[in-house]
């Protein structure tokens, strides 16, 4: 006859041993419990709450390890691993996890999060924590930034290098450790004091970073906040120093390329599309413009995607954006009140437009420098961006160009030539126009006048634009119409004041930019109308007294060539 099978103990069976007299009814109980709490039964883990509380529990907790060796110390290292898993079922029940009793187990579960020894461990810590910390907003100020972030720092710092070697229960446990660490941010950012963590949080970059690459859920949007918090926010700034002074792997910043490139190509909210472009930005000043050309892997895909893919997803979404962003700021600047405004005067709106033109100056660069070095024929450093890829961006950059020159014609047409927005108008079509003085060029010499009379509520000085526009000026006045247009706005004279003041200040770039265009407009002084050398009178004290300081043969011979026009 066949051997009836052992019939398998119900929640009921393991209710009734909870309930048991002895310590090892109890602890027969909780062992077998344990099958029955790991899901989302939530009725289960009351029914065992309401059959043990914390009475028990607390005792497998308290119980300590000092003394202890050997088999007795695996075997209360072991109760308390069973504690702190029933601990954690029962924060499962929020109305559990703000009880005072369960928040007082916070220093337990960091100091066990501590100890390598408690690896087991890990998952049951940090869920116990994070429902701590978002169950109660006492909960979440019991856990001690300056404890709990070194904690979990260290933990995350030293987590495997794949999410996809790790076993379901440990890949898990990386989630809710990003998870726990936003919750800390909310808290250092309330505090105002990120610059003592900041080393810390320089070491979650990185694996952070490798959960918004490899996760293809909602904890990617989760890694993609804390990110946004490390780079972008606030309390960004000590954290980028710390990158610096850090020994952080540079395997970080390509894995937030594929991160980030794998949310642009998918379908998402204009919301998130403004984080990662935000999240782009600060990653290039951090990394460098070359960043944004280089390998990523989309999901489905097994092999590297081309390295110019996720610089033209940049292009397309900033194309898109700032068109959006251009029409939207332009109603609101000369509509004052539409959209409330951030404590430093600037609109939300405002600060993406903002991050859009940081961009589209880097997509600027690597394209110059893409093409200095073909004409060359050097051996570049920046990884090739294809033909195809290199005319589209081209044409974004002229059509963004053009929604920019045409918000600085409403301005005009407005009277309106102060703010910020402004001056980051002046500041990016300039840099476009110095590489393609023959785009908009018309428009441009209209406009010349009102972009040079634009200024800033930061930088009090009347040619505050002036430094952005000197390679764009050097190139119209090339040729006499530039030189004219130029001249008939007073832009000349501006132009005085500005090298008189760099070269009495020694700023290199701008000194030899002004000069350049000040040779430019001497060169042609006898087709301009309406033109007198004595007007640029005012540079050639400085002029002369830091050609004899450095004895440069430039600017001396371009003293000699003032002297000779005048």
């Amino acid at each position: 006859m066949e051997k009836a099978k052992a019939k398998e103990p119900s929640l009921e069976d393991c209710l009734k041993l909870l309930r048991g007299e002895s310590d090892e009814q109890r602890l027969v109980g909780l062992l077998l419990v344990t099958k029955f709490v790991k899901g989302d039964d939530l009725d289960a883990v009351r029914k065992v709450f309401d059959a043990i509380g914390f009475q028990f529990t607390n005792r497998l907790i308290n119980t300590s390890e000092a003394g202890q060796s050997g088999k007795a110390r695996a075997e209360q290292r072991s109760y308390l691993h069973l504690a702190l898993s029933i601990l954690a079922a029962f924060c499962r029940v929020p109305e559990l996890a703000s009880l005072d009793e369960t928040i007082s187990k916070v220093p337990v579960l960091l100091q066990t999060l501590a100890n390598k020894d408690h690896e087991a461990a890990t998952h049951d810590c940090f869920e116990a924590l994070l429902l701590i910390a978002t169950a109660s907003e006492k909960g979440l100020m019991s856990i001690a930034v300056p404890v709990a972030l070194p904690v979990v720092a260290h933990r995350l710092s030293s987590s495997p290098s794949g999410l996809a070697h790790l076993s379901p229960r440990e890949a898990s446990w990386t989630v809710l450790a990003v998870r726990l660490l936003h919750c800390l941010l909310t808290r250092i950012a309330a505090e105002n004091a990120v610059r003592e963590y900041a080393q810390n949080l320089a070491l979650v970059i990185l694996p952070v970073a490798r959960q918004l690459c490899d996760k293809q859920d909602i904890s990617k949007f989760e890694a993609l906040a804390v990110l946004y918090s490390l780079l972008v926010s606030d309390i960004s700034m000590p954290v980028r120093v710390a990158i610096g002074t850090s020994p952080i792997s540079p395997e970080w910043a390509a894995l937030a390329r594929t991160g980030l490139g794998q949310i642009l190509h998918s379908r998402v909210a204009i919301e998130q599309k403004h984080i990662v472009l935000e999240l782009a930005q600060a990653i290039v000043e951090v990394v460098s413009d070359t960043w944004l050309v280089g390998p990523m892997v989309l999901p489905g895909e097994k092999v590297l995607s081309p390295p110019d893919r996720f610089f033209l997803l940049i292009v397309e979404t900033l194309r898109v954006e700032s068109a959006v962003l251009l029409n939207e700021v332009a109603r609101s600047s000369f509509d004052p009140g539409q959209e409330p405004r951030t404590t430093d005067g600037s609109s939300v709106k405002e600060r993406r437009l903002m991050s859009c033109f940081a961009l589209l100056e880097s997509v600027i660069n690597i394209v110059t420098n893409q093409e200095d070095e073909d004409k060359n024929m050097n051996e570049s450093s920046l990884q090739r961006i294809d033909e195809t890829v290199l005319q589209k961006t081209l044409k974004v950059l002229d059509e963004v160009v053009g929604l920019v020159i045409e918000l600085l014609e409403d301005a005009q047409a407005r009277n309106q030539n102060e703010g910020e927005i402004l001056v980051a108008c002046v500041r990016i079509a300039s840099r476009y126009l110095a590489e393609a003085p023959s785009a908009h060029r018309e428009r441009c010499l209209r406009l010349l006048g009102f972009m040079l009379a634009v200024t800033s509520k930061v930088n009090e000085r009347s040619f505050a634009v002036m430094q952005f526009m000197l390679p764009f000026l050097t190139q119209i006045t090339l040729s006499v119409d530039g030189c004219t247009a130029l001249v008939a706005c007073n832009g000349h004279k501006k132009l005085a004041s500005y090298l008189a003041w760099t070269v009495h200040n020694q700023i290199p770039g701008a000194m030899v930019d002004g000069c350049d265009v000040l040779l430019n407009i001497l060169s042609k002084k006898d087709e301009i109308a309406g033109i007198s050398a004595g007007e640029f009178a005012s540079v050639l004290p400085p002029l002369a007294a830091s050609a004899g300081e450095t004895q440069s043969s430039y600017l001396l011979g371009v003293l000699r060539f003032v002297i000779s026009r005048s």
